[in-house]
């Protein structure tokens, strides 16, 4: 979704109107960046142009305090970060200040604003460091409310992985909550990786698995 919008703005690329809210179609009278289109299956990959996330993502994955999933960008910020992937410092997440474990029951607890980091999580406004495998896991087994239809980008890795040991503590097991019934998350991608998955008011729509 971010290649599709001026670098660091919410509003996408186009030809004629200025700050547009919805996406142009450039397959017509326009060439391509890139003259070979994107297919996975014959290991041809297209360009991250315009790429950058800068995303504060509210709630505290509790049950009482879900994430709060509310555009097309922050389910795959979760998604990469359960996967070991960098997302940049601009992402912001609110988390348990000691979370120690991935296993928080915890439920007096003071949250704060954590900035990613590949090594540690970490506050400005008091909250202790986060190692990055216990946010990682956390966010696995989390709760999140999805408040509008969510198209995922082609590239989306699934929403929970297992490590290379076959120890599935990065497999999601989290709980999937629509704001709505029949909430929609729809994707060329497999939607989910994880064992153990609750999905309230949520429709998954996977068109292709490329």
């Amino acid at each position: 979704n971010k290649q599709k919008k001026y670098y660091g703005s919410a509003y996408y690329t186009h030809p004629t109107t200025y700050e547009a809210t919805g996406e142009y179609d450039f397959s017509t009278g326009y060439l391509p960046y890139v003259y070979t289109a994107y297919n996975l299956s014959e290991y041809k990959r297209e360009l991250a142009v315009n790429v950058t996330f800068e995303s504060e993502i509210q709630g505290c994955g509790k049950y009482n305090d879900p994430f709060i999933i509310d555009d097309d960008d922050k389910l795959p910020i979760i998604s990469r970060i359960i996967n070991g992937q960098n997302v940049g410092a601009s992402v912001k997440i609110y988390l348990p200040n000691d979370l120690t474990s991935f296993n928080y029951t915890k439920t007096n607890y003071t949250k704060y604003a954590y900035n990613f980091g590949t090594d540690n999580f970490t506050s400005s406004t008091g909250g202790s460091a986060i190692t990055n495998p216990n946010a990682r896991r956390y966010l696995a087994g989390a709760y999140y409310v999805i408040t509008k239809d969510i198209e995922l980008p082609n590239d989306f890795v699934a929403l929970g992985t297992v490590d290379s040991s076959s120890n599935p503590q990065y497999a999601f097991r989290g709980v999937l909550i629509g704001r709505k019934m029949g909430t929609r998350l729809a994707g060329k991608a497999s939607i989910l990786g994880g064992v153990i998955l609750l999905l309230i008011g949520i429709e998954i729509f996977v068109s292709s698995f490329l």
